[in-house]
């Protein structure tokens, strides 16, 4: 069996986080905190898998899997940005774990992230666990999103939104 401080010493000095490594290794969520507690051994083709990860991510590279939904997400905000007359960066800098309710630009812009993710889900097919990662939430706060949205139902900036996303995919 491999050293498990080995595998732990690689991923200090890479200064990335181990679930970034895991997407890009393909590995699944928290299997890198699993072989830190000796649930599941150390392989060597996983160490080579971390390993290549750490590269490409050092490298630049983005994972395929995640291209798609982190771009649909990105389009939905700037079209959700445009309608309510917003700078796309404002949205995507607000840190949905800020929480900031007493701020009216963080909620302006939670607004506005609630309905990108809305219209990324819905109209562009973004599974909810990727849209989370894409829009840095929890994929709690993304179920709460879609909710928040569907009682909005009814608020006319949103209708018309929706409408004009509608008519773009049904042309």
């Amino acid at each position: 069996m491999l050293d498990v401080a080995h595998l732990n010493e690689l991923i200090e000095r890479s200064g990335l986080a181990g679930s970034a490594i895991e997407r890009m290794a393909g590995l699944s969520n928290s299997y890198i905190y699993r072989m830190r507690q000796g649930s599941i051994p150390l392989t060597r083709r996983t160490l080579s898998r971390i390993r290549l990860a750490m590269s490409r991510l050092r490298h630049g590279e983005t994972n395929p899997n995640e291209v798609l939904p982190s771009g649909s997400y990105r389009l939905a905000v700037a079209y959700v940005a445009m309608v309510l007359e917003m700078q796309p960066e404002m949205i995507l800098a607000a840190d949905p774990a800020r929480r900031a309710t007493a701020d009216v630009a963080w909620m302006r812009a939670a607004r506005a992230r609630r309905w990108a993710v809305y219209i990324a889900n819905q109209y562009l097919n973004v599974p909810q666990a990727a849209l989370a990662r894409a829009a840095r939430m929890s994929k709690a706060a993304v179920s709460i999103a879609m909710n928040d949205v569907e009682d909005e139902r009814g608020d006319p900036i949103l209708e018309n939104l929706l409408a004009a996303v509608e008519e773009a995919f049904s042309s």
